[in-house]
């Protein structure tokens, strides 16, 4: 082989070694920004969780109440005190958190948590928050109706005690992090609890600035 062969052939390597490194970086680019996609998506799931778990509470007293009150209209016809401070109670709650607003979030929930999370996730992850969505809709949805929809009642679907829903929702939040896999975990009630109690007001009388 004389030298210009030599030389093509040195060329050529070079040519496809940098076409080779190129779509490389392509294929590791492309990864990287599919990954943090997902990451903004996972993000996103985890945003809308917390804002339904700050509603559930009130959400669940609103429910019962007018499961109370049905109940008690097949004893009597009489309308009970707790009835009507129940609707005054549901009819604030609608007001600060509109059906657009919750329905709105429970739909992209569902939407996100079916198109980023796996169907073999042994967490059952997207499963979870499927069901979660439909709890959340179905309450709202009764109390928005003023507990005249027949169909949402607790003997129908199985509707969580409010301690019952903010464990299941912080364990999710928690595998949720976990599934991120940015090297964090979910803020544990007990610890939150512990330095609201013991460290808290110190940190407010006493502010380190750094």
């Amino acid at each position: 082989m004389n030298s210009i062969d030599w030389n093509k052939f040195i060329t050529f390597s070079f040519s496809g070694l940098a076409l080779g490194i190129s779509l490389l970086g392509i294929y590791i680019t492309r990864k990287n920004l599919k990954k943090q996609l997902r990451l903004a998506k996972l993000e996103e799931i985890l945003e809308i969780l917390y804002y339904l778990n700050g509603y559930y509470n009130q959400m669940y007293l609103i429910f019962e109440g007018f499961e109370e009150a049905i109940d008690d209209l097949k004893e009597s016809d009489e309308i009970q005190p707790k009835l009507i401070e129940t609707i005054k109670y549901r009819n604030g709650f609608i007001e600060v958190v509109n059906k657009e607003i919750i329905i709105g979030k429970i739909t992209r929930l569902k939407i996100l948590s079916n198109a980023y999370l796996s169907n073999k996730d042994k967490n059952k992850l997207k499963l979870k928050i499927n069901a979660i969505g439909t709890i959340f809709y179905d309450i709202y949805i009764f109390i928005h109706l003023d507990g005249k929809n027949p169909f949402i009642r607790k003997k129908h679907v199985t509707i969580p005690y409010p301690n019952q829903m903010h464990d299941l929702l912080n364990s999710i939040m928690t595998l949720l992090i976990e599934e991120m896999n940015l090297g964090y975990s979910n803020l544990k009630n007990a610890d939150f609890k512990d330095y609201l109690e013991k460290q808290f007001k110190n940190d407010i009388e006493n502010p380190n600035y750094k």
